[in-house]
């Protein structure tokens, strides 16, 4: 079959029509590509959680750190001053730190028209530096994203306004006793106490008593379950009944106490005690604590002392009411 001119050129500008076509798919595929590869790569290159040795966090009025000491412990300093971190929040924290990537930038300008919009302003801008031995990166976290478990951050000076992939945005508090450890008592699981002891003069509970945990093979004649405590002195009502979960309830109230903030450079020196709680513990352990009335511009109504440690404890009336009640 012979072919005509006008078919041959009809077949190779098709042909050229479909190359063309092919590229610009190979074009867009490969960019496309290439664009996902950048959002996927890690915003610091080389950082891990094991590297990453503190965090300087930092707003338009106060600054404070989170950052390991010689020995590896994490601690909260404000100022001078310590306090026990939360493990659970910086481990959680500085993961989703190691793990970010470098995002999708939503704005890239040389002014500061666009920060309000995304929280870069003033009163809501927080800056972050992480500590990695003796290097430092930087960052600014301004507003959560627009999808969720998203934020917007600048990185490092740019102009640039990342949306990344985290949490930072809202688990970046600029309050340092949301980093540390608030539980008063720490960790003590309830099978390891023994007794607990209250005497008070508080105003809605004077007066005092102890209850102690029932051994494992402790039954009554009946097919319910065991009480775990017993009431070590009698009721001054004699018509009242107490019941276990009473005793079980306020038992978990004191091993959760949570302090409301920490009390730093006061002295207990002729303060009057308000009320004293024990902790007995099943390997004889004792823990005491002292209970006396804070200062007009604390957080707090009551200071907590405990001498299972050398820190104050600062705790508003309503969650110490739970710990030490009238029975």
């Amino acid at each position: 079959m012979k072919l005509s001119r006008q078919n041959i050129i009809i077949g190779l500008s098709c042909l050229l029509v479909l190359q063309i076509v092919i590229l610009m798919f190979l074009y867009v595929f490969n960019f496309q590509n290439a664009k996902i590869r950048a959002i996927e790569k890690p915003l610091i290159a080389g950082l891990t959680e094991k590297n990453i040795t503190g965090l300087e966090i930092k707003d338009y009025m106060d600054s404070f750190s989170v950052k390991k000491d010689g020995s590896g412990v994490w601690f909260v300093y404000v100022g001078e001053n310590t306090m026990p971190v939360n493990v659970s929040k910086v481990q959680s924290y500085i993961k989703d730190l190691a793990e970010m990537k470098q995002g999708v930038a939503v704005a890239n300008t040389p002014d500061s028209s666009l920060d309000s919009k995304y929280g870069f302003d003033e009163k809501n801008c927080q800056e972050l530096t992480i500590l990695c031995g003796s290097k430092k990166y930087s960052m600014l976290i301004g507003n959560t994203g627009s999808k969720r478990g998203t934020s917007y951050i600048k990185y490092n000076g740019e102009k640039k306004i990342r949306e990344v992939k985290s949490v930072v945005a809202t688990e970046t508090s600029n309050q340092p006793i949301n980093w540390a450890r608030r539980e008063i008592l720490g960790n003590i699981p309830e099978n390891d106490v023994k007794n607990y002891a209250v005497e008070s003069t508080l105003s809605w509970f004077n007066g005092s008593y102890s209850f102690s945990a029932k051994e494992n093979t402790v039954k009554d004649n009946t097919s319910d379950a065991p009480d775990t405590y017993r009431l070590d002195t009698p009721l001054s009502d004699p018509n009242k009944k107490l019941s276990d979960y009473v005793m079980q309830r306020l038992m978990k109230e004191v091993l959760t106490m949570k302090a409301s903030e920490y009390k730093f450079g006061a002295t207990l020196a002729g303060r009057t005690k308000s009320a004293s709680m024990r902790i007995t513990l099943k390997n004889e352990k004792v823990i005491n604590l002292s209970v006396y009335n804070a200062d007009e511009d604390d957080i707090g109504d009551y200071i907590i002392d405990s001498d299972a440690d050398n820190y104050l404890y600062l705790i508003h009336e309503e969650d110490l009411k739970k710990a030490v009640k009238e029975l």
